[in-house]
């Protein structure tokens, strides 16, 4: 037991020497001449900073001669075309006759060609009426399968000629 206490009484004369709390940085200085090797450090104080100069120069006024830059609004989008109708008999009625139509046990598809892109109507027979199931342009849009602007040209294909009552096919749903 006398052991213990003695090398605890060591070991904690150790930490207490050891721990020498600093605040900020701080120069550590070489050793003077001749002091024992357990001798602790001394501590200098770290060299003050030189202040960066205070000059009072006078804040440059704005100038008053030349007009503000004028911003102009960018362009109003293009109105979104109105929406595709559902329906077989008001899609032909707006855009006119299909260009081609393919016909198959209960669907059909519309083709409407116009001068850059071409629209297809993909319909379904639910009962005695044709029902729009889904629309594509070729070329396609970015990000979706019909692109807006081709089918806004289709509407303005549709208002500037009005189409015949029959597509190429001749055949009416």
């Amino acid at each position: 037991m006398p052991l213990a206490a003695g090398l605890l009484l060591c070991v904690s004369a150790c930490i207490a020497q050891a721990s020498v709390p600093v605040a900020g940085p701080a120069v550590v200085s070489a050793l003077p001449a001749g002091a024992p090797a357990g001798m602790p450090m001394p501590v200098s104080p770290p060299a003050a900073m030189p202040s960066p100069p205070v000059t009072t120069e006078p804040v440059p006024e704005p100038m008053t001669g030349t007009p503000a830059p004028v911003v102009e609004a960018p362009p109003q989008p293009a109105p979104a075309p109105a929406p595709v109708p559902g329906e077989g008999a008001a899609i032909r009625a707006r855009y006119g006759a299909p260009d081609f139509i393919r016909r198959e046990m209960d669907t059909e598809l519309w083709r409407y060609d116009g001068q850059r892109c071409a629209v297809f109507f993909f319909l379904r027979r639910d009962g005695n009426v044709l029902r729009l199931r889904y629309t594509e342009t070729l070329p396609q849009g970015v990000d979706m399968a019909a692109d807006p602007a081709c089918v806004a040209a289709l509407d303005q294909r549709a208002t500037a000629t009005p189409a015949p009552a029959t597509g190429s096919s001749g055949v009416q749903p």
